[in-house]
């Protein structure tokens, strides 16, 4: 039986399909992070929650390294697993004096810090190399979720070739994402659409870089160039500095309908035609692009990392410039209009998602983790105070 920890922030939850995957294989599963304990007292899994702040701040985080290295001190794991920005940085170091621990990451994108070049981002770039530098001989293995991020931290040194690999996205569950006869009609009148037209649908938090505004004004130009489509925007308004208010939203309200938080997913994908991600974030695979193919719809997204690991332009959708909102407009329209091309769109995201599952995905998992059992432990570090 190998002792694995998943580790993550507040939405450590996306861990739970994959660990149930895992414990058949011969794994005693723990989870870490700071969401609420209710969802993982459902399922009947192990949990610690611990304390993380998602912007850097240098007092709390060294406090959540402290409380990392504390929780662990207490627990015999053979390997914990850190996911996302900040956990993927803390955890090597707070693990730096338990060389017995087997220390895996994987990169779920680089955010918000490589979107945009103001002054605060520059500066938090260099942070981010520093770290990067210093923790690497404290990771076994770093795990990309797509390539553009992988060929990068090798370029920079950040890792070493041996010692990290791709597996494409967390793994999503084909079960739960096919294309099963929903109840369509009642839904699309219940939200006051038309049942006679194309649907699009933006699934995301309502932030600046994930292209909110451009899919806001792309809709409004396909109005104004006579095209009469639903246009579907789902998603919390978050709290952070670049959030799309709701006053913007509802300059745009007569064209778009604002759903604001669903637990409904599924169903609005299932009366939509074609998903929209005009993101420049960097994100690492998104899944909701995975969570569209999954459910044949067409897909038009931007040339960013993990957006083009998922869509292969005039394959089995569109790529279209980022900040562009009359290059999307033309894309939606364009797609709109070509029902044939629209379907083979369809029929190829429904083959290629594949590649994304959470069968493959767990495979690549455990693989892996067979074979860190057998490499030698490490030397411990400095410990950082």
């Amino acid at each position: 039986m190998i002792n694995l920890c998943l580790i993550s922030g507040d939405d450590v939850s996306k861990r739970i399909p994959i660990s149930k995957r895992l414990q058949p294989l011969g794994y005693d599963i723990t989870i870490a992070g700071s969401e609420a304990p209710e969802i993982f007292e459902r399922h009947q899994m192990d949990y610690i929650p611990y304390s993380l702040e998602r912007e850097f701040s240098i007092s709390k985080d060294r406090g959540t390294m402290k409380e990392v290295e504390q929780i662990f001190s207490k627990r015999p794991f053979d390997i914990v697993h850190a996911f996302d920005t900040k956990p993927t940085m803390l955890v090597p170091y707070a693990l730096r004096n338990h060389p017995s621990i087997k220390v895996v990451r994987t990169i779920t994108g680089l955010g918000r810090i490589f979107t945009s070049n103001d002054p605060k981002n520059l500066v938090l770039r260099q942070v981010y190399s520093v770290i990067q530098n210093q923790i690497q001989k404290d990771v076994v293995h770093t795990i990309f979720q797509n390539e553009t991020d992988y060929e990068l931290f090798l370029e920079k040194g950040f890792v070493q070739s041996n010692r990290a690999s791709v597996i494409k996205g967390s793994g999503i569950d084909l079960s739960n994402f096919s294309n099963q006869p929903l109840p369509k009609k009642g839904l699309k009148e219940e939200l006051g659409l038309r049942s006679d037209t194309v649907t699009f649908i933006l699934i995301s938090r309502l932030v600046k870089q994930k292209g909110i505004i451009e899919y806001l004004k792309a809709a409004r130009i396909c109005q104004q160039a006579g095209m009469e489509f639903n246009f579907l925007l789902v998603g919390p308004i978050d709290n952070q500095k670049d959030a799309i208010s709701k006053e913007v939203i509802d300059q745009y309200g007569d064209i778009v309908t604002y759903l604001g938080r669903r637990n409904d997913i599924k169903e609005l994908l299932n009366i939509s035609d074609i998903f929209v991600l005009p993101t420049y974030y960097r994100e690492g695979v998104p899944r909701v692009l995975l969570e569209a193919a999954a459910m044949k719809l067409g897909l038009i997204t931007t040339d960013m990392p993990g957006c083009n690991d998922v869509v292969k332009h005039e394959w089995n959708g569109l790529i279209v410039p980022i900040k562009n909102e009359q290059a999307l407009a033309k894309s939606m329209m364009s797609l709109a209009k070509q029902p044939d091309k629209l379907e083979r769109f369809k029929i190829v995201n429904k083959n290629h998602i594949q590649e994304f599952s959470l069968t493959n995905v767990t495979a690549a998992y455990h693989q892996l983790y067979q074979q860190l059992m057998s490499v030698p432990n490490r030397k411990p570090s400095l410990s950082f105070g």
